[in-house]
Formats: structure tokens, sequence, C-alpha cells
């Protein structure tokens, strides 16, 4: 008795976790931010359980928007597209400065275990739609800033 009443015990948290997690709205911050001479809007995702959520679940982003993930200290982080159901373009960024890019991403080309680093070290990450780098002319050596 005690073993099933420890499974349906884990089956609840598992679940709960799950809805929490990845079903539910993100409440996150929201800011203007400055890329090269670009106004974006973004939501930052800077604590452990935003960054692993990131834009995982949602049908899309809206033109002119993108989430940020803001680090502690600047690495190489890893990212894949799971849950993701469009394609993005990432733009590595650190102390200010757009070190990497990387266009077009969708989730069929990057699905796990497959990742996408940078090819330095940062301490932001800047997620936007497919496009959005070719479209507004971003470059490595551009500027960012947020602005709020």
């Amino acid at each position: 008795m005690g073993k099933i009443i420890f499974i349906f015990a884990v089956s609840i948290f598992l679940f709960f976790g799950y809805f929490v997690l990845y079903k539910q709205p993100q409440r996150l911050a929201q800011t203007n931010a400055m890329i090269g001479d670009k106004r974006i809007y973004v939501e930052t995702a800077d604590n452990s359980l935003k960054i692993t959520k990131g834009l995982s679940g949602r049908e899309k982003l809206d033109g002119n928007n993108g989430m940020l993930f803001i680090f502690p200290s600047a690495h190489r982080p890893k990212f894949w597209m799971m849950g993701m159901n469009f394609g993005l373009d990432f733009i590595w960024i650190n102390n200010g400065k757009v070190v990497d890019i990387h266009e077009n991403i969708t989730p069929e080309n990057l699905s796990p275990p497959s990742t996408i680093s940078p090819k330095d070290d940062v301490d932001m990450v800047l997620e936007v739609n497919s496009g959005f780098i070719k479209n507004n002319k971003i470059i490595i050596g551009d500027n960012f800033q947020l602005l709020d």
C-alpha cells in the first residue's frame, strides 16, 4: 500500500511540475531594448526556471518582440528547440555587443539532443523570429542595450 501511495504522490508532483513549467502562461519581466538601430520589445528570462522554459509551447512570437536570456556570468550556453512551434534567430551578446549570430533555426533541425552554442562566451542571448537578423541587418559588433 505504501508503494502505491508513493507512486501516486510522485505522479501528482510530476503532473503539477509539468503544468507549472510548460502549460501556464509565463509572467516575465518585459522591457524595451536597442540592438543596432532597431528598438525591440523583450521579455527577460533571468533565472533557471524561466531560462529552461524559454519560448517552448508558444504558438508564436509577435513580430518586433524577442526573449532575452540573462545569465549571471559569461559562458557558452547550449540551446535546443524542445517544445518550439516556430523558427528563431539567435543573437549572442556579451558586454553589450553582438558576438555571434545564428539564423533560421527551426525545431526540425535543432531538436534534442542537438544543441546550438555561440563561438565565444556570452552573458545574454536574444531569441527573435526567423528572419529578424536579415530584415534588420543585425551584424556581429552591433551594440545592444536595455532601455527600461
